[in-house]
């Protein structure tokens, strides 16, 4: 059985290091340039499990497979998402139909609301004309259309038999891959919230959390990365996010440490790495080719580099003051 490793963070906190480093290891593959979020995504298999286990009625579980189906049609053809195909040698969409097929109940022809409300504005058009013939030119009041149909679903799988297919799934999806490595290094496999709801998924996972200092990570989106979905131009709104995203309890399965660990206590934060893993330091042929403590220090203590904003950051050292590193 292939040793599977994780990293993962909170956005832009650093995860890459960890595959980054293991790119300099002989008998460990990381696939490092791309995030395999299929599990957790939204309509992602952990979705699926909450509709099914949680939410499930006649009708929901048929919208929660449908979104599930119509996520991995996406995903397997998306130019953006085109490394799923390639990392699972072309078989992710077959491995991934083949396992909501098992999931499936029952299926047959039909309709319900919500179906008509996610369709195409053209599909909607031909449905509402369908509807307005029947009612006010046919006069059939209680009818239904016969002209419109969509293949239905309903699954009720009890949690332990869920779990074994999400597990044969998973372990097909490894197995696709057939490298010679023993390891394989994956990046956001799993989210850093909630992790034991994920790691019930697989025998033989390692989880890496990485974080960052809040100045730095305010610093960085409010001056270079400016992206969108961090709220770095209120840093009010910024500390609270950041304070609020990290309250789910932590696993005691998965080793959390810092970005700027790999820097300043690089050999020591090494060391641990390869401990909780147990990948064998014997096999780290090419230290510093693909991640370098020298080039990466550059992304630290950026308000030296940015004084313009050191009231935001004094208030940051105040609010979120457990979450700095001690340099």
């Amino acid at each position: 059985m292939k040793k599977l490793i994780t990293t993962t963070g909170y956005g832009t906190t650093g995860s890459s290091v960890v595959t980054d480093l293991f790119k300099e290891f002989e008998n460990v593959k990381s696939f490092g340039e791309y995030e395999f979020r299929w599990l957790f995504d939204i309509h992602g298999v952990r979705e699926l499990e909450v509709a099914l286990m949680e939410l499930n009625n006649r009708q929901n579980s048929d919208y929660y497979i449908k979104m599930f189906i119509k996520y991995i049609h996406y995903i397997s053809k998306s130019p953006v998402y085109a490394y799923y195909e390639k990392v699972f040698n072309k078989q992710f969409k077959k491995i991934s139909m083949d396992f909501i097929e098992n999931l499936i109940d029952v299926q047959w022809q039909g309709y319900w609301h919500q179906d008509v409300m996610n369709e195409s504005l053209i599909k909607k058009f031909f449905y509402y004309l369908e509807r307005f013939i029947q009612k006010k030119i046919l006069n059939q009041k209680d009818s239904t259309a016969k002209f419109y149909k969509k293949n239905m679903y309903y699954s009720a799988p009890d949690k332990e038999k869920f779990l074994i297919k999400v597990k044969e799934y998973i372990n097909k999806l490894i197995s696709s891959i057939n490298l010679r490595e023993d390891c394989y290094v994956f990046d956001q496999l799993v989210p850093p919230e909630n992790i034991d709801e994920f790691l019930k998924y697989f025998d033989n996972l390692k989880v890496i959390v990485v974080d960052r200092d809040p100045r730095d990570l305010y610093l960085l989106e409010k001056y270079e990365y400016q992206e969108t979905w961090i709220p770095f131009e209120d840093v009010n709104k910024f500390i609270k996010w950041y304070k609020l995203i990290r309250l789910q309890k932590k696993s005691k399965e998965v080793l959390y440490v810092n970005f700027e660990d790999f820097i300043y206590k690089y050999e020591d934060t090494i060391e641990k790495v390869l401990n909780f893993t147990g990948v064998k330091k014997e096999w780290w042929k090419s230290p510093k080719k693909f991640f370098n403590p020298q080039i990466s220090i550059q992304n630290t203590k950026k308000w030296l580099v940015y004084p313009q904003a050191k009231k935001e950051v004094e208030l940051i050292e105040k609010e979120l003051k457990e979450f700095l590193v001690d340099y």
